[in-house]
């Protein structure tokens, strides 16, 4: 009688479980170390607005890495998962990840390259309908990665989206979030109640935790509203 006891409770508390099953929305993330690190934030953001998420992100990585394929991964990512939306982040990163021969980092070659590498991604993941969005920033303190990142950002929102009525890709635009109010870099900017808060580590690329809830913040905003700006 225990064991059939037990296997009545079994049932009792495994129906319930998968009927009627998980319907909210789905989003899944791909990108680089500012991704990766914000996982858990978007996660937990998204969640409490009614999302599922999942996140697949490797730091250091881009679009032109020879010893990852990101447009392979994001085959088997649709294939396998089906998501509604699709978040894609990536500031340029070049090289660490295996560079191609011959193509220097910011150069003609370089972006051109990478504006075929991001237009694949972005047929791959609109193949089964997916809303995709392209993330545009932040701000970098580096020069030189500014630039590189502002020539990126260009190239994500002149992609053409297959599934969207103007042809363009929506857009999560986190640049003002993290920008001074002069529309520059800063590491620290104003909080909640006007008080500068530390944003950014000392490498001028990363969040702090203020950054990541920030980010995090930003990012479900723009999805939870449905629209890219």
């Amino acid at each position: 009688m225990w064991v059939g006891g037990a296997i009545v409770l079994t049932i009792a508390i495994i129906v319930p479980l998968l009927i009627p099953g998980d319907h909210r929305p789905s989003v899944l993330f791909i990108g680089d170390s500012l991704t990766y690190q914000s996982s858990s934030a978007l996660k937990a953001d998204l969640g409490a607005r009614g999302f599922s998420t999942r996140v697949q992100a490797m730091p250091g990585s881009g679009l032109l890495d020879t010893q990852l394929s990101w447009t392979e991964r994001a085959r088997h990512l649709i294939a396998a998962d089906n998501p509604d939306e699709v978040v894609v982040e990536f500031i340029g990163n070049y090289g660490l990840k295996g560079a191609q021969p011959g193509i220097a980092d910011g150069t003609p070659q370089y972006y051109d390259r990478w504006r075929t590498a991001a237009q694949q991604l972005e047929n791959i993941l609109t193949s089964r309908n997916a809303q995709v969005y392209w993330v545009i920033g932040p701000p970098l303190g580096e020069t030189f990665y500014q630039i590189r990142l502002t020539t990126l950002d260009g190239i994500y929102e002149s992609l053409h989206a297959p599934n969207v009525a103007s042809g363009r890709p929506p857009i999560i635009d986190v640049v003002k979030a993290f920008s001074a109010p002069n529309g520059v870099y800063s590491g620290y900017l104003p909080g909640p109640r006007r008080t500068l808060v530390q944003m950014r580590l000392a490498d001028e690329v990363h969040f702090t935790l203020a950054g990541i809830a920030r980010y995090a913040d930003t990012v479900a905003g723009t999805l939870e509203r449905g629209g890219g700006g």
